[in-house]
């Protein structure tokens, strides 16, 4: 699995355990709504109901911008992605 795979899928993890909400949409929502208020960073919620289409449904593997990366990884709890990285690569 990429890493790209492995940090979408682990961030729609989190926002399930801390949202509670289970659909695409609502953990797009939540998404959207938490990176914006907590991280003051913007990605739409289209563009995360993407990642998920993308990434957990396994329609496509597109590209996403490094800056995205890094603040996905933030989200759960790294430095950034190259942190991320590290950290499953020695798994």
């Amino acid at each position: 699995m990429s890493k790209r795979k492995l940090l979408i899928n682990e961030v729609f993890k989190k926002a399930k355990e801390d949202s509670g909400k289970t659909s695409k949409n609502g953990l797009a929502s939540f998404l959207w709504v938490y990176f914006e208020e907590h991280l003051k960073f913007t990605i739409s919620e289209r563009t995360f109901v993407r990642y998920y289409e993308d990434y957990v449904l396994g329609y496509y593997e597109r590209d996403i911008e490094p800056e995205k990366l890094d603040k996905l990884s933030q989200y759960l709890d790294y430095k950034d992605f190259a942190d991320f990285s590290n950290f499953y690569k020695e798994r």
